[in-house]
């Protein structure tokens, strides 16, 4: 609970207007569903200077609702006779009585559904009739994202040409699918280098890999399983300018 104060101030040709006796009245607004409540008719504010008048409220709960006033007098010399008002929590009041933002969490998720609903935008998503944090709590998961890339009816098995059999194939086949057992050395010229990444096409251009890219051990080798048949050899390390690509007959 707080107390709340209004002000309003009175304006009689271009200057604050003393002693025109306001009332107020005071609405209070359910920030869930928007009712509208009468909380004071007629109230007696006090009277500061220059035409600035002030009423306190006892025990709103700012928390929970909004509150409105409407300073109003029956003098004829003002400039305006009705002054609309927002109600400012007193310094002196406890942090508590403020509102806390999981006051607002059920009236969020009320909110959220209302708008998704009027706007059509439940049904262009395919959400189910929830608040938004359980349609994000169901939200697919890594894995369910990777086998629907698999463009295949069985979960898991990955379709030809898709991008997860690609995947797949980069991520077990690195040292190839042939069925011969063939060690390439790469050298300096004399001497072995380790390091070097290696990767083998089955064309001049190097568009397909058929496997790699491993890296050559301390003896400068790497072992791919081709099949028989003419391949292209490609090598790569920072500060060596190798000639590619190097042709090779698998038997």
């Amino acid at each position: 609970m707080a107390d709340l104060i209004f002000f309003g101030q009175f304006i009689d040709t271009k200057t604050g207007a003393s002693g025109v006796a306001p009332t107020i009245d005071i609405n209070r607004i359910t920030i869930a569903d928007g009712t509208d409540t009468i909380v004071v008719t007629g109230g007696s504010p006090s009277e500061s200077r220059n035409g600035v008048y002030f009423y306190r409220l006892a025990s709103a709960s700012p928390n929970l609702y909004d509150y409105v006033a409407t300073f109003k007098t029956a003098s004829s010399s003002v400039d305006q006779q009705h002054l609309a008002a927002l109600g400012l929590v007193l310094p002196d009041a406890n942090i508590s009585a403020l509102p806390l933002a999981e006051d607002y969490t059920a009236v969020r998720a009320a909110k959220l559904d209302d708008i998704l609903s009027a706007v059509g935008a439940r049904t262009a998503l395919g959400m189910a009739s929830a608040n938004l944090d359980t349609q994000l709590a169901a939200l697919p998961t890594d894995q369910d994202v990777r086998d629907a890339m698999k463009l295949a009816p069985t979960a898991g098995t990955p379709a030809t040409g898709s991008v997860d059999k690609h995947l797949d194939d980069l991520l077990t086949n690195t040292g190839g699918a042939g069925a011969t057992s063939t060690v390439i050395t790469i050298t300096d010229g004399t001497n072995p280098l380790d390091g070097v990444e290696v990767w083998v096409t089955s064309d001049s251009a190097g568009s397909n890999i058929i496997a790699g890219v491993l890296s050559t051990d301390t003896n400068g080798q790497v072992t791919f399983m081709l099949d028989a048949g003419t391949v292209y050899v490609w090598s790569q390390l920072a500060g060596y300018n190798f000639t590619n690509p190097q042709t090779l007959v698998v038997s």
